[in-house]
This record gives structure tokens, sequence and C-alpha cells, in this order.
């Protein structure tokens, strides 16, 4: 699976983490231990892992399986650390194939050994991704390395939704401890706001203001945030009348179709680490005018 595509599941997987977190509250959130949001993070490693090294990008197309020899075997980087096979298929019946294939094959530094050598391919019969004719099962049937099998999951409901899965469970984990001790305090607030209140720093003037210029600092960030997501969403609905055809500043529409709900998701998650007290570093919510709260809801500090 390439990298744009395993990092667009995460963001699925983030976003969707963020909207089971949020709507929980401080209160419930307080109240699960802390080893139960360690375990999310461990399983959300595994399922995410497996995910990854068991699954290709899904798809519905047809699968067809062909034994032939195999040529022009080479290997491709595609940028520092990953990289792709091809090899052009000669069946004993039909026309050669030209396969693409992430799947490794053994002594693969060599690829001339390879040259007619007998395999057994299972490939999906779609030119429009980022493989032409990806090859998600190989068996290796004659020569060195002869019973090497291996493949790749594409099913549409196959192995890959372990990346938005583990993604999920790893950042509810994660935000889960990040904000542990915040959460506590707010119940605290809740339980007993006379002693909170108590406990509660006594800032400076010059405190005060800096907390209001930073706050200014955070709105502006929030603002700017809302640019990306206009900047999709007006060529992905032009694209949807136009049935996705054609391109607006060089990029198709149907690009705009996958960059619109991860952008909103990214933005969500931009949104949930700014938009923070600059005080007490708590979530400020939705409250408020389209200016933003003029004081924390949590510990109370003008913000404006």
């Amino acid at each position: 699976m390439d990298r744009g595509t395993f990092l667009a599941y995460c963001l699925i997987g983030m976003a969707a983490a963020l909207a089971v977190v949020i709507p929980l509250k401080a209160k419930r959130r307080a109240s699960i231990p802390a080893f139960v949001w360690r375990l999310c993070i461990i399983l959300g490693a595994v399922a995410c892992g497996y995910g990854l090294f068991q699954s290709t990008a899904p798809s519905f197309a047809t699968r067809i399986t062909a034994v032939g020899r195999t040529y022009d075997s080479a290997e491709h980087p595609q940028g520092r650390s990953t990289s792709y096979f091809s090899f052009r298929l000669v069946p004993d019946s039909g026309q050669p194939v030209d396969i693409e294939t992430r799947l490794i094959i053994p002594s693969w530094a060599n690829p001339s050994i390879f040259n007619g050598r007998t395999f057994r391919v299972v490939y999906l019969d779609e030119n429009n991704r980022g493989l032409k004719n990806e090859a998600i099962d190989i068996e290796i049937l004659s020569g060195q390395h002869a019973g090497f099998h291996d493949s790749l999951d594409a099913r549409p409901f196959g192995a890959w939704l372990g990346i938005p899965l583990g993604a999920a469970l790893g950042s509810f984990g994660l935000f889960g401890l990040k904000y542990k001790k915040d959460d506590a305090l707010s119940v605290a607030l809740d339980n007993d706001p006379a002693g909170y209140a108590a406990s509660l720093p006594n800032y400076t003037e010059q405190q005060k203001l800096a907390f209001k210029e930073q706050f200014s600092v955070i709105k502006k960030r929030q603002y700017m945030g809302a640019a990306p997501i206009i900047a999709t969403f007006i060529p992905a609905l032009v694209g949807e009348g136009k049935n996705w055809q054609g391109s607006i500043v060089g990029l198709p529409y149907s690009l705009f179709a996958l960059a619109f709900p991860i952008t909103v998701f990214s933005v969500l998650a931009f949104s949930f680490w700014n938009w923070r007290c600059p005080a007490c570093n708590r979530y400020l919510g939705s409250g408020g005018s389209l200016q933003g709260p003029t004081s924390c809801p949590n510990c109370g500090v003008a913000l404006q």
C-alpha cells in the first residue's frame, strides 16, 4: 500500500476517534483507567500494522489468474523508503501482460534471475490504480525459490480496514492519556467549584494581558484552518455537477472528492489541538459567538 493511501486511512481513523472522545465529556473520560487507554494504543498499533503489511488498496476490479513466464523484471523506487516491482508476464495462452506489484519476491535485488521463470499470478484488471494490473497473489512454479507464495488482501471489506480501525483505537488511547490530567481537573471543578477556584493561581496583570494576546493568535489560526475546507469543497461541488469529468488548475475533479473529507478530518484534529485556553490548556468547546468565548469555561481566565 502506498504512503498516501495509508495516511488517508489513518486520518479517517483519527477523525473517528475525535468524534468519540469529544462527546464523552471530561467526567466520563476521567473515569476510564489509564491501562485502558494504553491497551487501546497497543491494540491500535497491532491492527494498523496488520492492515498495512497484509493488504493493498481495496478494489472491486475483476481478479484474473494467469500462469506464464516472466521477463523484464525491475524494481522502481518510490520516495526514500518504498518501492514497487514490475515484470512482463507471458501466459501460456493469450497476450503478454505488464504486471506491477508491491509483493516482495526473494532475491529480487537480482531481477534478471527471474527471466523465463514460471509464475502463477492473480492480478487486478484495473489501470486506474496507482499500480497498473497490480498483482495481489504470486506463486513461483519453477526454478530457484519454486514453491514461494505470497499475497495481499484487496477485498473491499478486507484487512485494510485494520488501518483506520487501528488508527482510531490508537488515537483514542493517545487523546485519553494526553488529556487525562485536564479531565481530572475539570471534574474537580464540577464537584467542588469553591475549592478548585481557591487553588487557581493568581495571575498578574501582565500575565492576563499575555493570555489575551495569545488567544488572539489562537483565533487567527482557527479561522485560517477553515480555508482548506473551502478550497477543496468548491471544486468537489463543481466536480460532482460534471460527473467528475475534467479538471481545475491542472488537477482532476476526482482528486478533490478524496481531498475534501480528508481535509475536514484534518481540520477537526487541528481544531482540537489549537482551540485551547492559553492559561490552563484545556479545550474551549464550541460555546460563544464567532469571536470566541470571552473567558475560559474551565478556569475562568479572561480571554478578550
